[in-house]
């Protein structure tokens, strides 16, 4: 009838498709496949990219970024991680922002770009404090404490991880 018509012009209309291919991703993330997962996020932004979505674009670019990261891709994580960080940097949702500046820090401990991943776990610390949220604050303090342990400055390090565990009881109070 005149319905199923309807019904294939929904299905065929590419921000449908670019959404069934973005939760394939998802869906082969959570099934540690994260190189089919990287294709299906590879296709979906072509589409969201045509699409004129920049909300889907960054979340797509950041779940590549982390399909990418556990392959071991850095400069691929980084570009994207960098990449979905400028585009939500205009979006006005910080939470998301601050995920994002997150993965370019872990993008450049790839990479074993230390100070670059220090500067970038800095600067996520205020986001975090800005949306109250102690717990991926005392992440990210963790986080610099580790990288500065690889640096050799343990006092610096013994401090970070101190300030991550002063976050982790307050928040437990909570």
């Amino acid at each position: 009838g005149g319905n199923s018509s309807g019904v294939r012009a929904r299905l065929s209309s590419p921000r449908f498709e670019a959404q069934l291919l973005y939760l394939a991703g998802l869906c082969e993330i959570l099934l540690e496949h994260n190189a089919e997962a990287v294709r299906h996020f590879a296709d979906a932004l072509v589409l969201q990219r045509t699409a004129n979505q920049p909300y889907e674009v960054s979340a797509t670019l950041q779940n590549m970024a982390a399909a990418h990261l556990v392959l071991g891709q850095c400069s691929d994580s980084l570009h994207e991680a960098e990449e979905a960080l400028a585009m939500r940097r205009t979006q006005g949702d910080l939470q998301r922002e601050a995920f994002s500046q997150l993965a370019v820090a872990k993008a450049h401990v790839c990479a074993g770009q230390a100070q670059a991943a220090l500067d970038g776990y800095r600067a996520v610390i205020p986001l975090w404090r800005s949306l109250h949220d102690a717990r991926n604050e005392a992440v990210a303090w963790n986080d610099i404490g580790i990288v500065l342990t690889s640096l050799g400055a343990f006092d610096e390090a013994r401090a970070a991880h101190a300030s991550a565990l002063r976050l982790r009881e307050a928040s437990a109070d909570d």
